[in-house]
């Protein structure tokens, strides 16, 4: 299969809007819209390209087995969540959560290893997620297919100050999140060539309106910085060799959702509200 280099093209189709927090009873989710971007290129066939017959191409071949495809890689540079808690009265006392400091992991695949595979899947049709063609049809092809992606986190409502031994409310929270994703072509089985990347990440910071914290159906608002940043679309992989190493690893490897699932809190605890130096500090890739 040959790739017309000159005819891929990335185009941003949807960016996330209407960051919020969604109560869930017990929890609160931190949600936006998707994020979608759409790849087309034309494709040429080669002399190695067997000719499909009626027997082999009876059911359409998985392209998560195919030996040449184009698919999205994503690689998790950066997370930073903490989880800032305070009881109704101040002398309930307060308790910040911080999930990135015990975080084994800095620089993570994000996918899905359940699928078998190292790609980034970004929709339940597999078909939508990889540019392999329909070789039943006559060469040239144009393929279509898209990345997506809808970052959430669900944080609990309340936590027992184990100071005071009294429920501490979800008061405030700051959950940043950064990736580099590539477009990138399979050559045979476990070598690639990386043909496109993009960096983007997304950060919600909100704040109770109340300055006293509501047991239930607590109202919250955005803090300046809360919104989503992507770069360009460049020519490439990225150059950062921390992050190849994760792109060109084909092994399955735990994803950025186990590693986050399983990071235990740093935890500061106090018998009073207070502002704990941690909320003041700011990710320098988010100033």
């Amino acid at each position: 299969m040959q790739l017309d280099e000159s005819s891929l093209r990335l185009s941003l189709a949807q960016k996330p809007r209407d960051f919020r927090m969604d109560p869930l009873g017990e929890t609160l989710r931190l949600a936006a819209s998707p994020l979608q971007v759409t790849a087309t290129c034309r494709l040429h066939a080669d002399a190695s390209l067997a000719r499909p017959t009626p027997s082999n191409y009876s059911v359409r071949p998985s392209p998560r087995t195919a030996p040449w495809k184009l698919g999205f890689m994503q690689v998790q540079i950066l997370e930073t969540l903490w989880v800032y808690y305070r009881g109704a009265q101040p002398e309930h006392g307060c308790v910040l959560n911080d999930f990135s400091a015990y975080r084994r992991e800095k620089i993570c695949r994000d996918y899905d290893p359940s699928t078998g595979t190292v790609w980034y899947e970004g929709s339940d049709n597999i078909y939508d997620c990889y540019g392999v063609p329909d070789v039943t049809a006559p060469a040239p092809w144009t393929v279509e297919f898209y990345f997506g992606d809808n970052p959430r986190h669900d944080v609990p409502a309340r936590v027992l100050n184990p100071e005071t031994r009294i429920s501490n409310y979800l008061h405030e929270v700051r959950w940043s999140t950064a990736f580099v994703t590539t477009l990138t072509e399979q050559t045979s089985p476990g070598f690639y060539v990386h043909r496109r990347h993009f960096f983007w990440s997304s950060v919600w910071h909100f704040q109770a309106m109340s300055p006293t914290p509501q047991v239930q159906n607590a109202l919250f608002k955005p803090m300046p910085g809360t919104g989503f940043w992507i770069s360009e679309f460049r020519r490439g992989g990225p150059r950062d060799s921390r992050y190849l190493a994760v792109l060109n690893n084909p092994a399955i490897t735990p994803s950025a959702n186990d590693i986050v699932g399983a990071t235990a809190p740093s935890k500061s605890v106090a018998s009073s509200w207070q502002r704990f130096p941690l909320m003041e500090q700011r990710d320098q890739l988010f100033v």
